[in-house]
């Protein structure tokens, strides 16, 4: 059977809940427009409804959970709010392993308190045991979920947690995950201080670390990182003190140092970095 990298999102949308009343629903069995398939291989007959997974809770009821007949195909999931947790519950319960389930998105389940989030990826840890990348954007993490990302996903290679509230400690954290080569931590509160402990990363290959107010101390920290081959530093206000440090990575394939980068102080930035990193491929 053909390997294929499949998005399937399960997708439960509180107004259809509200709409369905439990009278409504007979031996008629639910249309599958809480699935999101995108990819042209898979098709509705790729897909099988399961008669068991009607989560009741009070008045109303959750969308069908609908995964593929051969499980082991399954290499791409998104799952998303309200029902997240009963999801996976669900799929542990009902002896379901994906064990080629290599990526994962949990993006944009808001108000994730900390217990719930260690159970949660407690769950995926058991249902999903060969994952290694998982996303995590726009759910409003601070410190103490990102420390718990940082102690539950031992074998995570790549990580996306842009677009949440983590501060330097939360930093600290992910700094710990010294197995990751790709992190995504954009457009966070991390500071000089946070960009510090990324620093110590040594296995990264891929930073994206834009819109963290780093600015020249922080960039010093980063410039540090021999490894890196990817670095998007856009957004952080990074003057021509720390613009030189950065031209000193001549180890980098791609840089992303535009936006609200003060490049052009004394009005050499700009050509500095061409002159000095001419095997780069450079966004201003």
């Amino acid at each position: 059977m053909k390997k294929l990298a499949l998005l399937l999102g399960i997708v439960f949308c509180s107004n259809l809940f509200a709409a369905a009343a439990a009278d409504d629903v007979q031996a008629a069995r639910p249309t599958p427009h809480p699935i999101i398939w995108n990819m042209g291989a898979l098709n509705e007959e790729a897909l099988i409804g399961l008669d068991v997974p009607l989560i009741q809770r009070k008045n109303h009821l959750a969308a069908p959970l609908y995964v593929m007949k051969d499980v082991s195909a399954l290499r791409i999931m998104e799952i998303r709010p309200p029902l997240l947790l009963e999801a996976l519950t669900y799929l542990n319960s009902s002896g379901f392993r994906l064990l080629n389930l290599t990526d994962l998105d949990l993006s944009q389940n808001r108000n994730l308190s900390s217990p719930l989030l260690e159970r949660i990826l407690r769950e995926i840890s058991h249902l999903a045991p060969n994952l290694v990348t998982l996303k995590i954007q726009c759910c409003g993490f601070e410190d103490e979920q990102a420390k718990i990302i940082s102690q539950t996903m031992p074998k995570l290679t790549t990580l996306d947690i842009g677009w949440n509230r983590l501060e330097p400690v939360a930093a600290e954290s992910i700094s710990q995950m010294r197995q990751l080569i790709t992190l995504n931590i954009q457009s966070n509160y991390l500071g000089a201080n946070g960009a510090e402990f990324i620093s110590k990363m040594g296995n990264l290959r891929t930073l994206y670390i834009r819109e963290n107010d780093i600015r020249d101390r922080g960039a010093s920290y980063i410039s540090q990182m021999p490894h890196l081959t990817t670095l998007d530093i856009h957004e952080n206000d990074i003057g021509y003190v720390g613009v030189k440090r950065i031209a000193k990575m001549t180890w980098l394939k791609t840089l992303d140092v535009g936006g609200y980068n003060e490049i052009y102080d004394r009005g050499d930035g700009h050509a500095l970095l061409i002159q000095s990193l001419p095997n780069t491929a450079i966004t201003f």
